[in-house]
């Protein structure tokens, strides 16, 4: 089932997308200035939404992609490690970053 709001897969009946823009909580329960982000340079077509949040979903990372194909994304590791899945270079990274 997905979220009517952001189109986010429902987990436990609940969306962590929403939660987490609500919030500002990283689904491991820890805060950060700053996250979650939504980025536009990491989005996908619309149409390959659903292809990419099941990517993200194979390799175990929390980064969701949203009806309109924009990438919201947890914390920094998330970040880091979707990257790499998806043969990105992250020029905003830090020490450690992809």
């Amino acid at each position: 089932m997905q979220c009517d709001k952001c189109g986010a897969e429902l987990q436990k009946g609940k969306c962590l997308v929403c939660e987490m823009l609500a919030t500002g909580e990283t689904p491991g329960g820890t805060t950060t200035a700053g996250w979650p982000i939504v980025s536009k340079a990491m989005a996908v077509h619309r149409l390959q939404a659903a292809e990419a949040n099941a990517e993200m979903k194979k390799h175990n990372i929390g980064v969701k992609f949203d009806n309109a194909g924009n990438a919201h994304i947890p914390d920094r590791g998330e970040r880091k490690r979707a990257c790499k899945v998806l043969g990105m270079k992250d020029n905003d990274g830090g020490y450690g970053d992809a």
